[in-house]
């Protein structure tokens, strides 16, 4: 009796997280990641859905505090258009504190004990990458009779991806 064939194995591709965490060099934007994430998460929850659909956290920066003054931060936003940009520039303070009141969790996330203040968002306009258009023909459309000779041409041929085109004129 002949022994059944195994089936394949499927691997599933490790997530994001567990390669950065597997690859020194890439371990330490780990922390640093996730609390860019936590503010996105943040900020989605704070802005009205229109403007948390076009504009993002992009980085936080810690900022070294002077002689004896604990470290602030700055969170960095990119909106994809100059009057998000705007609106978002009003709706600062309320960013500013709903930031703040999340501070102890992004503090753990960036595994610093001085994780600071919110002293202000830099917010810069960063347009979308536009989609690549369709390309437009810019021949006309066919005649009825050349749309008529194709057919009969596919007519006669056996079935195939060339008869299938010849069809769709």
């Amino acid at each position: 009796m002949a022994a059944k064939p195994k089936p394949p194995t499927t691997h599933r591709a490790p997530d994001l997280a567990t390669v950065m965490r597997r690859d020194a060099s890439l371990a330490g934007l780990l922390p640093t990641a996730r609390a860019i994430a936590q503010y996105n998460n943040i900020y989605r929850k704070t802005v009205p859905p229109a403007l948390a659909q076009t504009a993002r956290v992009v980085a936080i920066r810690t900022l070294a505090g002077e002689s004896g003054e604990s470290a602030t931060r700055q969170i960095t936003i990119h909106a994809h258009y100059p009057a998000v940009a705007a609106k978002l520039k009003q709706l600062e303070p309320r960013l500013i504190e709903a930031f703040e009141s999340a501070q102890p969790l992004s503090n753990q996330a960036t595994n610093s004990s001085r994780g600071g203040k919110i002293t202000g968002i830099k917010i810069q306009v960063q347009p979308p990458e536009e989609p690549i258009p369709e390309r437009v023909s810019t021949m006309p459309p066919l005649k009825a009779n050349t749309r008529a000779a194709f057919r009969a041409m596919a007519e006669r041929l056996s079935d195939s991806a060339l008869k299938t085109r010849l069809l769709g004129f």
